[in-house]
């Protein structure tokens, strides 16, 4: 049995977590512990997969110094003693939290990838007929059509500042589920 069928059947066996009543949040320690989990997980699928990544690497660098920055600066700011300090206690928990589980989702590919054969995946396939999606089709329509190219490069650009606009918004508004 392959690493990702590992995978595949704790998940299927996982037993199911009823979450807090509506109206309140997943507490941050619950989070906390989801992503530590994932990173594990990541790590093994990683090492199951022979990849790796060099912690000294200016690349890796780039991701590990602002998520450093902003986990300081919601420890330095945890307990606010005014609404600036409340503002970016919140800020830097999104923010922080939001970068490294997209990290963590980002390098999850790669194993995952990697044990993959070819460039097509019979489940993705599978999910794509379940919808009626047409991956050749679409690709076709785009390379057609120049303003289509145009515009699904600005929507894919939005995938950085939109999070970062929201996030952004509910922390200076304080629309923060505690």
């Amino acid at each position: 049995m392959s690493a990702l069928d590992t995978l595949k059947l704790a998940f299927d066996r996982a037993p199911v977590v009823d979450l807090p009543a509506a109206g309140r949040s997943i507490p941050l320690r619950w989070i906390g512990a989801a992503l530590i989990a994932s990173i594990v997980a990541v790590a093994l699928m990683m090492r199951g997969a022979g990849l790796s990544i060099d912690p000294t690497a200016p690349d890796t660098l780039l991701f590990a110094l602002p998520i450093a920055a902003l986990a300081a600066t919601w420890w330095r700011c945890r307990q606010p003693a005014s609404t600036a300090a409340r503002i970016l206690r919140d800020i830097a928990e999104s923010f922080g939290l939001f970068m490294a589980i997209s990290l963590v989702g980002a390098v999850a590919s790669y194993p995952v990838a990697a044990y993959s054969r070819g460039f097509a995946d019979r489940f993705l396939y599978r999910g794509d007929l379940a919808l009626h999606f047409d991956w050749v089709s679409w690709y076709q329509l785009v390379a057609a059509h120049p303003l289509l190219q145009v515009l699904s490069r600005a929507a894919y650009a939005m995938i950085y500042i939109s999070p970062a606009i929201l996030l952004g918004y509910l922390g200076i508004t304080g629309q923060r589920r505690t």
